[in-house]
């Protein structure tokens, strides 16, 4: 193993979408930094990763983790039209609705509780029937008799989002 003596404001283990996003936000604020990892950039979880942007359906979430969550969802779109502009890759980000889909008597009990507490919230949420299921996604099982639908969660391709973060973390270098 070889060392090699670096200098930078931060030092950051770890090249998966946490270090990356780290690195890009700290050189964006002026610091230099030293990126390492024991293996390929973005091999790791991000690499196996489904990009989820959930805003939380989850019923006994507290409150605080809501809000954080709430605000890192509401500053993500600017943060993917930075990386995007200094990248000059797409990140593969897009606003989608969550499903979560009943096929029991006892989910919609569950779903309508989780209604109320997401309205609570402040979250936008709605209950789709059946039938509306059946017009807005066809290949839902027949067993599917409604669904709870969160509003304004979002999707992005880790592997794009790793791609366009490490491209901007590069010209940054001027690499």
């Amino acid at each position: 193993m070889s060392t090699k003596r670096v200098n930078a404001d931060m030092a950051i283990i770890g090249g998966g979408i946490v270090g990356l996003c780290v690195a890009f936000e700290a050189q964006r604020r002026g610091l230099s930094i030293v990126l390492a990892d024991s293996s390929t950039i973005a091999s790791g979880a991000t690499a196996a990763a489904a990009g989820m942007l959930d805003v939380l359906a989850e019923r006994d979430a507290h409150q605080a983790l809501v809000q954080l969550v709430q605000h890192g969802c509401a500053y993500y779109p600017e943060f993917i039209d930075a990386v995007e502009e200094c990248s000059g890759s797409s990140c593969a980000y897009e606003l989608k609705n969550t499903l979560l889909v009943a096929t029991h008597r006892d989910d919609i009990a569950y779903f309508e509780s989780l209604l109320a507490i997401q309205g609570k919230r402040g979250l936008k949420a709605s209950w789709s029937s059946a039938r509306e299921l059946r017009r807005n996604e066809a290949h839902l099982s027949p067993r599917a008799i409604g669904a709870f639908v969160a509003k304004d969660d979002g999707l992005v391709n880790p592997r794009s989002l790793a791609s366009a973060l490490s491209n901007a973390i590069r010209r940054a270098d001027g690499v």
